[in-house]
């Protein structure tokens, strides 16, 4: 994805705790990484960008503007359980989630 692509409209929406009420109202899926990860509409479930081994997500109901996920495909509950290949793929996919931003808002710190 190019900084022209990026989905510069949900950078709009922005973590508020009077709007609790709002998300706590919807049904909470709970699932949603593995949804998003095995998901063929990477627009609907907020993709950004896919590698082999994760994928970059950006977060519904972020507490800051453009908060981005990193996140490997295989569920794991330690980042130590991920072998070489993996940790350095999720790793460069951080970096490149700090030049989508930086290309697509400006942003300035991290």
């Amino acid at each position: 994805m190019s900084a022209e692509e990026f989905p510069k409209k949900e950078l709009e929406t922005l973590w508020a705790p009077w709007r609790v009420e709002y998300f706590k109202k919807e049904p909470r899926d709970l699932s949603f990484l593995s949804a998003a990860a095995q998901a063929s509409d990477d627009a609907a479930h907020l993709v950004i960008t896919r590698r082999k081994n994760s994928f970059l997500i950006m977060n519904r109901y972020p507490y800051a503007v453009g908060h981005l996920m990193a996140v490997p495909y295989r569920k794991i509950a330690e980042l130590s359980a991920l072998g070489e290949n993996e940790v350095v793929e999720l790793w460069n996919l951080v970096g490149h989630a700090q030049a989508l931003l930086r290309a697509a808002t400006k942003a300035q710190g991290f």
